[in-house]
């Protein structure tokens, strides 16, 4: 996992001091994914209680820029990088939330590599898509967020900000050969 590390914590230094300072993207580390399943489980275990999404939860740090070393307010950005482990499939992909299309683009080198798999990595996603629009609610981001027009922006519009995040494969990515997992 360490190597994950390094690369994201320089991914976030380069997007955020790097020569093109006009990207709008952040990470996470890698220890964000823990976070969301165990708030996500516990949510379910108490009958889905949002009292347990608060502002002083580790997600929220994360969306408020909070949590780790170069980390860009997600507030100020508009995608984020979500690196996930796997640990039933053994396996690291990536989440990218787009927030101006309120969409979860998933980047997995292992996509259809089999029903085990497939399930791991939908059920993290799952979690993904219904922890981050609680938390933020619960941030205030939408208040904050003032370049969007949340009621007559297509992606937004319609629906209640609290609603999962849609999410999907992307197509045409690279993909490792059966030996090299």
């Amino acid at each position: 996992m360490q190597h994950v590390d390094v690369i994201m914590y320089y991914l976030r230094k380069f997007c955020k001091y790097g020569p093109d300072n006009s990207a709008r993207v952040t990470t996470t580390d890698p220890f964000f994914i823990s976070w969301v399943v165990q708030i996500y489980d516990a949510w379910e275990v108490n009958g889905k209680d949002e009292s347990l999404i608060s502002i002083h939860h580790e997600v929220a740090q994360y969306i408020r820029g909070d949590r780790i070393l170069a980390n860009i307010p997600w507030v100020d950005v508009d995608h984020v990088c979500i690196p996930v482990n796997s640990s039933a499939a053994f396996h690291w992909f990536l989440v990218v939330f787009s927030i101006r299309k309120r969409c979860l683009y998933i980047y997995d080198s292992l996509n259809g590599y089999g029903v085990k798999h497939t399930n791991a990595v939908t059920s993290l996603v799952q979690k993904i898509s219904r922890m981050i629009p609680l938390f933020l609610v619960a941030t205030d981001y939408y208040a904050l967020r003032k370049d969007i027009d949340w009621n007559t922006d297509v992606h937004y519009a319609g629906r209640p900000v609290g609603d999962p995040l849609v999410y999907g494969n992307r197509e045409n990515i690279p993909q490792q050969c059966d030996n090299s997992t």
